[in-house]
C-alpha cells in the first residue's frame, strides 16, 4: 500500500477509560487522537502516521 487516509481525528462519542481496557472504547476507535477530560492526547497511530508521511 502506498498511502492511507485517516478520516476521523478523534472518536468524540467513544469514552476514554484508561484503567478499564475492556470499556475503553476510544482505544478501538478510528481516531488518531484520544480525548481525555476534554484534552486531546495523540495515540500511537498518530505518531506512526506522522512518521510515514514525513519525507
Amino acid at each position: 500500500m502506498d498511502s492511507a487516509f485517516w478520516f476521523n481525528r478523534a472518536g468524540y462519542r467513544a469514552p476514554h477509560r484508561p484503567g478499564d481496557p475492556a470499556h475503553d472504547l476510544d482505544l478501538g476507535s478510528y481516531g488518531a487522537v484520544a480525548l481525555e477530560d476534554g484534552v486531546s492526547r495523540p495515540k500511537a497511530v498518530f505518531t506512526a502516521l506522522a512518521e510515514a508521511y514525513r519525507a
